[in-house]
């Protein structure tokens, strides 16, 4: 019986280590990364090494007839097939310079022959094989996972120690007006001034678009980071990231902010969009949209590729064979171009959806995070595909694109929201550094708030996001946030935070 159960175990872990070899790159790869990458990103690569891992066995299964060969030949291809990229990285560093494709292809082939020879001719070198690879394959997964886990378990500590920090203080829902609440992030939209003087553009036109709505614009604004990450969960919480998080503490979950906590107590509906930046900002919602929805709901299997899988195939055999162009129609540019794609057409449905949005029942909370003006500047001023590799001229257009396309959205919202809602827009750091962008010009932001009126009376030209939310707290949702002194920290992200340059507003228009 004892035996029968070691012969079970081992059948087994014969059949699964070929695949825990296939996921450990991938789990590895989303570690390395993990700050930007949820776990819905990798699920289509997950799937994928899946598919292929399984194709892979049962063909060679069929052709040895050996599952202990069949095994080892599966999972020697499947580790040298997902670690081509990553040595090849790790040579060009060692020895200072680019090693030829063709070369490290050949090598890694000499060592496939030479392996596979070995399991086909001797069974005992096979059954060696097999069982140092599946020992590996569990303690590298195992590695893997329990660092995943330990980062998870780290943000929920930071989420309840930031959610028990502070709260709304509010009084009961019954007494104020639960109007819907549109956050829409114009990721790396600068200021009125900055693009003037560095990109040739007067958005003067939008701005006193926005103004026409009943925005107030704060025309000296800077964000509180110099990163997305940052600026973000530092304006939800309206409070500055040093005193959310302890030192050597990641960062917690924007679930955890002030604002959320507000609106959820309150029974807001939160719905947020997929975008390319997805993976970096958990809100739990309870809608998530996406241009290709499945049953899956949070997870969207088809469409174009992102960012996640742009980098394992770099990390892959898949990259020499997109750099020798092996595949015909696949190369750097086309698979540049495919991620591209995807980012358009993401791009035009939340504007799109984002109309459509008031008609949902009930207050909600919609978080709309658009990738623009921020790079690739693939946008032509009336929203064509055209990608431009230029900065100035990539960003100007950009820009146009955004700004021309936004206002009509936003009369639409109005036109079909009662209460009126409260919109924020803004961005959440400057343009991307450039010869002609200093570190002031990074932190330099668009921010427009349409608000109520006692909100309204308390904004003021350089007020920056933190502040700015500590405002709308307090006059939307009952809060009692004292405002804080307006700071701007060149920082992205939190281990650069001690120490961290603060930057003085040199805004133009104070002049």
């Amino acid at each position: 019986m004892h035996t029968a159960r070691q012969s079970f175990l081992y059948r087994a872990l014969l059949f699964l280590y070929p695949f825990l070899l296939a996921y450990y790159p991938i789990l590895a790869l989303r570690n390395h990364n993990i700050l930007y990458v949820d776990l819905a990103t990798i699920l289509r690569s997950l799937l994928l090494a899946t598919a292929g891992t399984a194709a892979l066995l049962a063909l060679t299964t069929l052709l040895v007839r050996s599952p202990e060969k069949a095994s080892a030949i599966t999972a020697v291809t499947v580790a040298l097939f997902l670690s081509y990229g990553h040595l090849y990285t790790q040579l060009e560093q060692a020895l200072g310079e680019p090693v030829r494709h063709r070369y490290l292809a050949a090598g890694e082939l000499a060592v496939w022959l030479a392996l596979v020879g070995l399991v086909l001719k001797k069974d005992q070198a096979a059954r060696a094989l097999a069982q140092f690879l599946a020992a590996a394959s569990l303690v590298l997964v195992a590695l893997v996972v329990f660092e995943s886990a330990r980062y998870d378990l780290e943000v929920n500590r930071a989420t309840a120690s930031a959610m028990g920090l502070e709260s709304a203080q509010a009084r009961s829902p019954e007494e104020i007006e639960l109007p819907d609440f549109y956050l829409i992030i114009l990721d790396a939209h600068t200021r009125s001034d900055v693009l003037r003087e560095v990109f040739g553009y007067d958005n003067g036109g939008f701005i006193q678009q926005l103004r026409d709505m009943g925005f107030y614009v704060s025309e000296c604004s800077q964000s509180n980071y110099a990163s997305t990450i940052l600026s973000l969960t530092s304006a939800l919480s309206g409070n500055y990231v040093q005193d959310i998080v302890e030192e050597g503490q990641v960062l917690p979950s924007l679930k955890s902010s002030a604002l959320n906590q507000a609106l959820e107590a309150r029974g807001y509906t939160t719905i947020a969009f997929e975008n390319r930046s997805r993976g970096q900002f958990d809100l739990k919602e309870d809608v998530h949209l996406a241009r290709n929805q499945l049953a899956f709901g949070r997870f969207d299997l088809r469409g174009g590729i992102n960012e996640f899988e742009k980098m394992m195939v770099e990390t892959s055999f898949l990259g020499f064979m997109v750099n020798a162009k092996l595949i015909p129609g696949l190369n750097e540019t086309s698979l540049e171009e495919w991620e591209y794609w995807e980012h358009y057409y993401q791009t035009h449905y939340i504007l799109s959806e984002l109309e459509n949005l008031p008609d949902v029942p009930g207050p909600k909370f919609v978080y709309a995070h658009l990738m623009v003006p921020h790079p690739p500047y693939i946008f032509t001023p009336d929203g064509a595909y055209d990608h431009k590799f230029r900065q100035i001229e990539g960003y100007r257009s950009n820009v146009q694109f955004i700004d021309s396309r936004l206002p009509g959205i936003l009369n639409t919202i109005l036109e079909k929201s009662d209460p009126r809602p409260v919109i924020v827009v803004m961005g959440d750091h400057g343009p991307p550094t450039h010869r002609n962008v200093t570190e002031g010009m990074r932190m330099a932001t668009l921010n427009a708030y349409l608000v109520n009126d006692a909100a309204q009376a308390q904004l003021y030209p350089t007020i920056t996001p933190v502040n700015a939310f500590r405002v709308i707290l307090n006059a939307h949702y009952g809060g009692d946030y004292p405002l804080l002194e307006d700071a701007s920290y060149y920082a992205y992200k939190a281990q650069q935070l001690e120490g961290a340059e603060r930057i003085a507003n040199a805004c133009k228009a104070l002049d």
